[in-house]
């Protein structure tokens, strides 16, 4: 005769107080839970595991994938460099001339001529040395007249008539190289550094821009960067001279600047000299620089009329 419910748990409770029971369960269930804990322990150091490899992988293949990044970047540059050098050899025969007077049913070849004819190398000139010759753009409403596509039988005779270019000076007519787009940005911005005085002079030869700073050292530039490193070489070159403009300005307060039996006064006096004769400066630095100089060079004179005195 099986026990009732009521029995079933009045003995159940009564087993589960005597020790042995208890004891014998604790062991059965710890083992069991020992060996889950020991499997979920080994899953989750082979997940880690795992992982780690994944992230070295996935790590791995960022910076290849920043390495091409980069190869391709390069790629394009040269390649867009390649390509702009190739159409700037097709334009090699061609100068544009601006400021020649446009008048209905002229004759672009005529209007040309009687320009070029004013050079030195004129008489050298004839019709057959033009291959083309045409304005550029739709023909406009205002007042301004197109410029002038002058593309010559032969590079020799192009360049005899590009660098008489500045006999046109005295006039509104200017001649200037064909550039590719690229490059006549690249003089563009050229031109409006020279005009903020960054730089001393800039032009284009042979499709190639150049640019002179203000020391006088002579630099083909090849892209954006190249003249933006330029201007970032003027601007520490400037700071440099003006903090030393400063170090020297507080010179006069420290030792007797007009006693040239100063070790320091002479140091001072060699490096005013190589800033003031060897360089150029920007305007706001001029007030500074007079006044070294007078500080600094007018030492014999001063000594002269004391001398004399």
């Amino acid at each position: 005769m099986g026990l009732d419910q009521k029995e079933f748990t009045k003995a159940f409770i009564k087993a589960m107080n005597d020790p042995s029971v208890s004891q014998a369960l604790t062991g059965r269930v710890s083992a069991a839970v020992m060996d889950e804990m020991n499997g979920l322990r080994q899953a989750v150091q082979q997940l880690t595991s795992t992982v780690s490899q994944l992230t070295e992988k996935l790590t791995e293949k960022e910076e290849e994938n920043t390495r091409l990044k980069e190869k391709v970047t390069t790629l394009e540059q040269t390649l867009e460099e390649k390509c702009d050098s190739l159409e700037q050899y097709t334009r090699r025969n061609t100068l544009r001339i601006s400021g020649l007077e446009e008048n209905d049913n002229e004759d672009a070849y005529e209007v040309s001529m009687d320009v070029l004819k004013k050079l030195p190398v004129g008489d050298q000139l004839s019709f057959k040395d033009i291959d083309r010759c045409h304005r550029i753009g739709p023909k406009t409403t205002t007042d301004r007249p197109r410029l002038m596509m002058v593309k010559f039988a032969t590079y020799r005779m192009r360049q005899k008539v590009y660098k008489q270019k500045r006999n046109l000076n005295d006039t509104s007519i200017f001649i200037n190289e064909d550039l590719t787009k690229r490059r006549a940005t690249l003089l563009y911005e050229a031109r409006k550094m020279k005009r903020a005085g960054g730089i001393k002079d800039c032009w284009s030869a042979d499709g190639n821009i150049f640019v002179r700073n203000s020391h006088g050292r002579v630099q083909m530039v090849r892209n954006l960067s190249q003249l933006d490193s330029v201007n970032q070489q003027l601007a520490a070159a400037a700071s440099s001279l003006a903090e030393g403009v400063n170090w020297l300005l507080t010179l006069d307060g420290k030792v007797k600047c007009h006693d040239i039996t100063s070790p320091l006064a002479g140091v001072a006096m060699l490096f005013a000299s190589y800033f003031i004769f060897n360089l150029e400066y920007e305007e706001s630095v001029t007030a500074k620089l007079d006044f070294i100089q007078k500080t600094f060079f007018n030492i014999n004179q001063d000594r002269g009329s004391r001398s004399s005195n």
